[in-house]
């Protein structure tokens, strides 16, 4: 074999190599479960609903979340909600208990929320809904818990 030839053999035994590593380690994104410990749940039957945001989202728009969730607490005090099929990396998410049960978070006329709420991280606004930095967790094979209190 010449060079040339050698050169050639190089780059299709290289790219080989780079396939086969690509294709063993790059398999489908692992889907974990994350759990969500919530403190001050004061009515059993109300809906909880959860917005989870990526970082792409419009966090908190009302229509600009990844998932949503709702769920029954069943009881009062603290509660836990599991939410599954969620891939490792960075999320938000903004939490209220829907205590009239219309779908919709009740605000006054300052567009304070009126019902039990909360953003992950346990941030308390001031004087806007927080950015998507503030609230941001970061969801991996070794944190999957996340506890909040409700805010009412």
């Amino acid at each position: 074999m010449d060079n040339k030839q050698n050169l050639h053999m190089g780059k299709y035994i290289l790219f080989f190599l780079l396939s086969i590593s690509f294709f063993s380690f790059s398999g489908p994104f692992t889907e974990l479960s994350i759990n969500i410990y919530v403190k001050n749940i004061t009515n059993a039957t109300a809906p909880v609903r959860i917005a989870l945001y990526r970082s792409t989202d419009k966090f908190p728009k009302e229509n600009g979340y990844y998932k949503a969730f709702v769920f029954t607490p069943n009881k009062t005090g603290e509660v836990s909600f599991t939410i599954n099929n969620i891939t490792p990396g960075d999320y938000a998410f903004a939490l209220y208990q829907d205590i009239n049960d219309n779908g919709k978070l009740g605000t006054n006329i300052f567009g304070y929320p009126k019902e039990p709420f909360c953003f992950s991280n346990n941030i308390k606004p001031i004087f806007s809904a927080p950015d998507f930095e503030e609230c941001k967790i970061s969801v991996s094979e070794k944190n999957r818990n996340i506890y909040v209190s409700l805010i009412k």
